[in-house]
């Protein structure tokens, strides 16, 4: 790739000295450089630069088992984030998910707030679940609990059918689990927002950058949420 730069100076109008720089790059002038990453990557590495967590929300789609904005690329300035109120920023204007699905390509944009529990956590959610009614994780619960994330779905899954712990399927060897079955929590709450509990019920130190992340099944009402914790990172 052959770049040129092309520099046209001193052209003087009365009190202004002007310096145009060009830059030609396969003949398009560059603004910035952009690249695609997706959501997932992009989240892991900015969280570790700016020590923050996050928490995702999706809406899935009828009959498909996977995560649309973890699944989803984004389209990443060179620019780059200073700090979580940029991040902010670019996830709720900039940040336009491009996530493949049903036969085409569908546009995702975020919603986005964050919490302080001993590190900032950033929660994103899908636009479109503010259209959703009956969303099992904006219940209340009450719960006493004490083993691990996986079995504390499972225990929300017995009082809510609407929730469901992820699990993948092998051939010949049926299902298979994928949470985090291996850090242990303490939970005691009393009508506590499904999802807050989700949110604080583990220890952040060394643990997974995406907290949690879940999608529903496509329903506008009562969807089954298929939920994941990401266990400890490596």
């Amino acid at each position: 790739m052959k770049t040129t730069v092309v520099k046209i100076s001193n052209i003087v109008y009365p009190a202004i000295a002007l310096f145009v720089f060009v830059v030609v790059q396969n003949n398009y002038t560059v603004a910035e450089e952009k690249k695609m990453q997706t959501v997932r990557s992009f989240l892991s590495e900015i969280g570790r630069q700016l020590d923050c967590y996050f928490t995702i929300e999706s809406v899935g789609g009828v009959g498909l088992s996977n995560n649309p904005i973890l699944d989803g690329k984004i389209s990443v300035s060179s620019e780059g984030i200073q700090d979580v109120n940029d991040l902010m920023s670019f996830l709720t204007t900039k940040g336009i998910i491009a996530w493949e699905g049903e036969g085409k390509t569908n546009t995702i944009r975020l919603l986005a707030d964050r919490i302080e529990c001993n590190k900032m956590i950033i929660r994103l959610r899908d636009t479109r679940l503010s259209q959703v009614k009956n969303y099992a994780l904006a219940k209340k619960v009450s719960a006493k609990y004490d083993g691990n994330p996986d079995g504390l779905l499972r225990f929300l899954s017995d009082r809510n059918p609407l929730i469901q712990p992820e699990v993948s399927f092998t051939v010949g060897m049926g299902p298979i689990e994928v949470n985090d079955s291996l850090t242990p929590i303490t939970v005691n709450v009393e009508n506590k927002n499904v999802k807050d509990l989700l949110t604080k019920c583990v220890p952040l130190s060394g643990y997974n950058r995406i907290i949690w992340s879940s999608y529903t099944d496509g329903k506008i009402e009562s969807p089954i949420v298929t939920v994941k914790f990401h266990g400890k990172r490596f």
